[in-house]
């Protein structure tokens, strides 16, 4: 029995031993808990380390908590583990208090794995810091802490998380002269946020009511990270800005008003809501056939984002007549009134883009695409950027004729495959050659004018082309292969 109780003993020590040399339970750091948290300073840089540390709760890794007092004024505070020093996928928290049961803010990934962020402070408080790993994840850590007074003049709402909640049918004042920037241009910006009422709603943003002096621009996000822009706009009324956009009814979306370039000042903006009622061609299911000739009016403001840019968009479609022919669809009348965008796609699984323009005449759009005669073509009118607004689109269309009809019986073109050049001969004068990409895009264009000429495809990339040839007035398409 003496020897049972002997060798219990030994074996005892021998695991206590073990687990004091071994075990990362046994001496933890003396901040092991929120409660022993150490105080630190502005300017500190402090260095430690969580692998010896017990888990206190977020993520299922070890931490460890410092605490930082207000100096009795409001400060940026910023809390950084990006100086080099931190060997592991690390994580930032900062609470209200040792219970951890509000979390004022956190970062994961802020500079590669390691993290950083900032914070205000309301010059009294006290907050506590938590230095934890990403999952449960644990290493050496360099930790500093820097600190910027705020500007009394600066706004409530000069950053995100301060950002003022607006109401619909809301206009407010204010500046941007004593704010910071926080990204998008190098302007100073400040923020408001306004959340979904339970039901869609179109929501219109303007600084055009005059209240605004200077050049603005105006983003929406989806959150505080401000790494997803959702809408944004420059100069929609003269230097002015507004957006419109469709709020799903329960999101809370975050308005940035900044400055075009690095410009500041008295704004006046304002919030309106409406019903949503979406157009039937919301979607591409709903696209709306169009027939060759015809013109027709639309607005994208108050319908969805199903494809293309982050902009309301809506759909048409046009089927081929029997004939090839060249399809040109154009914004260019005078009656759109934003800044848009046009895209043609082969279906509605959007799985090859065909052609698309912006921009062809002013803000306006306007493309050809090439029709086989029987093919359905998805139509999608929306707008550059974020833009949304009223447009006219009209729809031409020109029939082309095969290589078999008469004129072009003596018309020939070679090399094809062609490296650098191709030769175009016929009986009766080549007027043009134009020729296009496979998205409808026109690459060259050359005037002939003449019974034979070379023309030079040298700086067009490998691929495939539609080679579209005009003489005595009559269109004949040829495939052409760039080498």
């Amino acid at each position: 029995m003496k020897k049972t109780l002997l060798f219990i003993a030994v074996f005892f020590c021998i695991i206590t031993q073990s687990n004091a040399n071994n075990s990362p339970f046994i001496n933890p750091p003396s901040n092991d808990e929120c409660a022993d948290a150490i105080a630190i300073n502005c300017g500190d840089v402090i260095v430690g380390e969580t692998l010896t540390a017990t888990d206190s709760g977020a993520n299922a890794a070890p931490d460890v908590f410092y605490t930082y007092t207000g100096s009795g004024l409001e400060e940026d505070l910023t809390l950084s583990l990006c100086d080099g020093g931190t060997d592991y996928d690390s994580f930032i928290r900062v609470y209200e208090d040792c219970t951890l049961a509000v979390e004022i803010i956190s970062n994961d990934d802020s500079c590669g794995l390691q993290s950083q962020l900032t914070f205000e402070s309301d010059g009294t408080s006290t907050y506590y810091i938590m230095i934890e790993g990403f999952a449960a994840n644990s290493g050496n850590f360099s930790l500093e802490l820097s600190c910027i007074a705020i500007d009394p003049n600066e706004p409530d709402n000069n950053d995100c998380i301060d950002a003022i909640a607006l109401l619909c049918d809301e206009t407010v004042t204010g500046s941007t002269e004593f704010a910071t920037d926080s990204g998008g241009n190098d302007a100073p910006d400040v923020y408001f946020s306004y959340t979904g009422t339970g039901i869609p709603e179109v929501i219109y943003l303007s600084l055009c009511d005059g209240g605004t002096n200077y050049d603005s621009w105006l983003r929406v996000y989806d959150d505080c990270d401000l790494n997803n822009e959702l809408y944004s706009n420059d100069d929609s009324c003269g230097l002015q800005s507004e957006i419109t956009f469709v709020s799903d009814g329960t999101a809370t979306y975050f308005i940035m008003v900044e400055g075009f370039s690095a410009n500041f000042g008295d704004f006046s903006l304002e919030m309106t809501c409406s019903e949503f009622d979406p157009p039937p061609n919301d979607d591409c299911s709903g696209a709306i056939a169009l027939n060759c000739g015809e013109t027709v009016t639309g607005t994208t403001a108050s319908s969805l984002s199903d494809a293309g840019n982050n902009s309301p968009d809506v759909f048409y479609s046009y089927t081929g007549s029997g004939t090839e022919e060249w399809v040109t669809i154009s914004l260019c009348d005078g009656n759109t009134d934003y800044n848009s965008r046009l895209l043609v796609y082969d279906n509605c699984n959007y799985d090859e883009l065909l052609s698309e323009n912006d921009n062809f005449c002013g803000q306006q759009s306007q493309l050809t695409f090439y029709s086989d005669g029987v093919s359905t073509y998805i139509i999608l009118v929306e707008g550059a950027q974020s833009n949304a607004g009223n447009f006219s689109l009209e729809i031409t269309c020109d029939p082309i004729l095969g290589i078999s009809d008469s004129i072009f019986e003596n018309f020939s073109f070679y090399p094809n495959p062609s490296d650098n050049s191709i030769h175009v001969n016929a009986l009766q004068t080549i007027e043009n050659v134009s020729i296009y990409n496979m998205l409808g895009q026109l690459v060259v264009n050359n005037k002939i004018d003449s019974l034979n000429s070379e023309i030079n495809i040298s700086n067009l990339s490998a691929g495939n082309y539609i080679m579209k040839v005009s003489i005595d007035g009559y269109i004949g398409t040829y495939k052409l292969v760039k080498n």
